[in-house]
């Protein structure tokens, strides 16, 4: 992640670890892309180890979420 967010010239902003039984470690971090607009939306990148499983990654940009605390 952190290669690619050198490359991409991505900004991590607040991030949040939480464990669930069903998901297992879950990770949250929002991001922000150099040109973006305030109001464009939150990036948020979540990356999650079920158990017994290999780790998960998914982005999701311009969401129209509240940005993590």
């Amino acid at each position: 992640m952190a290669k690619a967010s050198t490359g991409l010239k991505m900004h991590f902003a607040r991030s949040m670890l939480t464990h669930s039984l069903a998901w297992g470690d879950v990770w949250r971090v929002d991001f922000t892309f150099p040109d973006n607009d305030p109001g464009y939306g939150v990036d948020r990148a979540v990356c999650w180890l079920p158990p017994h499983q290999q780790w998960q990654l998914e982005f999701a940009i311009g969401q129209r979420i509240p940005p993590l605390r």
